[in-house]
């Protein structure tokens, strides 16, 4: 998936995210899009529950905010910078490109995982 560009890796990663759907969908574990309730949580009072699922989203939010600003202000986010303006002349003034683009493929991952399990 990474070494596609522009265009080909949007619609790419579009298909891998319908596939990875559609399995979820017709999971009997997962009980499609509506989803499967941690029972512990069920038992926990609903004002308490809605609080730390609150207070676990906004301190998140604020690490999540804090590493991008940390990635964009270091050498990697320098290097992203130049992968985004000319991909080819990044790899040619020695910029590891897979790695600099797996390194944020992974952080996005992680931020999405963070978002999608609260």
């Amino acid at each position: 998936m990474l070494r596609l560009r522009a265009a080909e890796f949007a619609v790419a990663m579009w298909v891998v995210a319908e596939i990875l759907r559609s399995l979820v969908m017709f999971d009997p574990l997962v009980q499609g899009e509506t989803g499967r309730s941690v029972a512990a949580l069920n038992a926990m009072d609903a004002d308490l529950r809605r609080t730390i699922i609150y207070v676990a989203a906004v301190c998140s939010a604020a690490a999540l905010l804090v590493i991008s600003y940390r990635l964009l202000r270091g050498r990697l986010g320098g290097e992203s910078q130049a992968i985004r303006d000319n991909e080819d002349a990044a790899g040619s003034v020695g910029i590891d490109t897979m790695r600099v683009k797996r390194a944020i493929f992974l952080i996005s991952a992680l931020g999405c995982a963070v978002a999608g399990s609260l």
